[in-house]
């Protein structure tokens, strides 16, 4: 695992895909790094930094599930990098821009799950956000970062009055 992560960092990958290059590395990465923190030279962890910024720092889609990821990605490398200010940011943006009824992507005023503009997506990117989402609501329970009851009312909504008439 060293020698894979040695090299993933040394060679820095660039993918054109957003999806990747925007998340989905940094989340994968991030676990590896959180899990090997103490057996990691402190040479790798610093290397790792710039990729793991990328999470927050790149342009790309920041709507509906996207951000998510691009949020657990970023808190992973706060978690790492001892960046306390950060991690408030970005659990606030999550909270703030994810947990709101909206006519873009997101959650829609009839509990349906919009992802990249108008396309249905409750089995998707939707059910992903409603995978992830109840786990964050969990993992903040009875922290200063908690969500408030009617966060959590909407996610149960998007479930419970939303996907579950969909399968």
């Amino acid at each position: 695992v060293m020698y894979a992560v040695t090299f993933w960092v040394n060679k820095d990958i660039q993918v054109t895909n957003t999806f990747f290059h925007g998340h989905e590395y940094q989340n994968e990465l991030g676990d590896i790094l959180i899990l090997m923190e103490t057996d990691l030279p402190s040479e790798i962890l610093a290397k790792a930094k710039p990729l793991m910024d990328r999470a927050w720092n790149t342009r790309g889609h920041w709507m509906a599930h996207n951000l998510v990821w691009r949020c657990e990605a970023t808190m992973k490398r706060c978690v790492l990098y001892g960046e306390k200010e950060l991690l408030c940011e970005v659990i606030e943006r999550m909270k703030r821009e994810q947990l709101i009824i909206t006519t873009e992507e997101g959650i829609q005023c009839d509990f349906s799950f919009h992802q990249h503009k108008s396309q249905l997506y409750n089995g998707g990117y939707g059910l992903k956000f409603q995978e992830d989402m109840p786990w964050w609501l969990d993992k903040l329970r009875d922290t200063p970062f908690a969500f408030s009851s009617e966060d959590i009312q909407i996610i149960s909504s998007l479930i419970l009055e939303g996907t579950q008439w969909m399968t």
